[in-house]
C-alpha cells in the first residue's frame, strides 16, 4: 500500500508531534481506515515533506510523531506557470484545478469573465475558495508535490490581468496568428484561459493592453477545461519538466 501523503499547515520538525486537522483525521479514519501506528508523510505546503507514524487517532482530532527529519524534494517545475482561469460550471472548476496542481502550475487565480456562469460573492465566494484550497491540496498530496500552489481569491478580469507578474503573457484565443512553436523560451508564463464561450471581445482588447498575446492550439476550438490543461502540458513540455 502507498504511504499517504497529508497536507498539514505547520512547521515540520523532527519528532514533533503534529496535530491533524479534523478533516484529515476523518479522511485517516473513514477512508483510508487507518489505525494508530500506521506510517504517513506529512508536507508543509511551503516545499518540505517529513515521514511520520500516527500516534493517535480520536473521532475528531488527531497527532502523527514525525519519525524522520524533514527534506525538501525536487518536484517544482522550472518553468513558473500562473494560471488565470474563467470560472466555469458544475465540476469543470474543480477539475481544471485539480489537474493544473499535478501538472505543476505555481498559481491559480480565479477569474471572473463577462460570460462567466456562476455568481460568486461574500460567503459563498468563501466557502468555494475554501472547496477549491481543499482540492488543490489533496491534488499535491496525490501527486508528490510538497510545495501547494497560490490560490489568489476570486478576481475580476479587469483586476487580475492588471496584478499578474511573468515574463510572458498569453491567452488562448482559436483565431489567433500565432502558435506556441513561435515563441521564445522564458521562465515565468501567465496563461489567461477564458470560461465557456471563451473571452469576449472587450476582454481581449483589455488583455492585449495588459500585455497579454493571443496564441492559438491547433485548429480545433477546445472547451475551457481542455484549453486549459493542453496549454499547460504542451508549456511544461517544452519548457518545463515534462520534457
Amino acid at each position: 500500500m502507498r504511504i499517504p501523503r497529508l497536507w498539514v499547515p505547520t512547521a515540520l520538525d523532527a519528532g514533533a508531534l503534529i496535530a491533524l486537522p479534523s478533516e484529515t483525521v476523518h479522511y485517516l479514519r473513514s477512508v483510508l481506515r487507518l489505525t494508530v501506528g500506521a506510517e504517513v508523510v506529512l508536507f508543509d505546503g511551503e516545499g518540505q515533506e517529513c515521514p511520520g507514524q500516527i500516534a493517535s487517532l480520536g473521532r475528531q482530532d488527531g497527532q502523527v510523531r514525525l519519525t524522520g527529519d524533514p527534506v525538501t524534494p525536487r518536484r517544482e517545475s522550472p518553468l513558473d506557470i500562473t494560471l488565470l482561469q474563467g470560472i466555469s460550471r458544475g465540476e469543470r472548476m474543480d477539475f481544471v484545478l485539480q489537474k493544473a496542481v499535478e501538472l505543476g502550475v505555481a498559481r491559480i487565480v480565479p477569474v471572473i469573465c463577462a460570460r462567466t456562469g456562476v455568481h460568486l460573492s461574500g460567503e459563498r465566494a468563501a466557502r468555494r475558495q475554501a472547496h477549491w484550497q481543499g482540492i488543490a491540496a489533496h491534488a499535491a498530496a496525490q501527486c508528490g508535490r510538497a510545495r501547494l500552489p497560490t490560490l489568489s481569491a476570486v478576481l475580476p478580469l479587469a483586476q487580475a490581468v492588471t496584478l499578474v507578474e511573468a515574463d510572458l503573457r498569453l491567452m488562448l484565443e482559436p483565431n489567433a496568428e500565432q502558435g506556441i512553436g513561435e515563441l521564445t523560451p522564458v521562465p515565468s508564463v501567465a496563461l489567461l484561459i477564458g470560461p465557456e464561450g471563451g473571452l469576449d471581445l472587450r476582454e481581449q482588447v483589455l488583455a492585449r493592453e495588459h500585455g497579454f498575446q493571443a496564441l492559438r492550439l491547433g485548429p480545433r476550438v477546445l472547451r475551457t477545461e481542455t484549453a486549459a490543461l493542453a496549454a499547460i502540458t504542451v508549456l511544461q513540455s517544452r519548457w518545463g519538466d515534462l520534457a
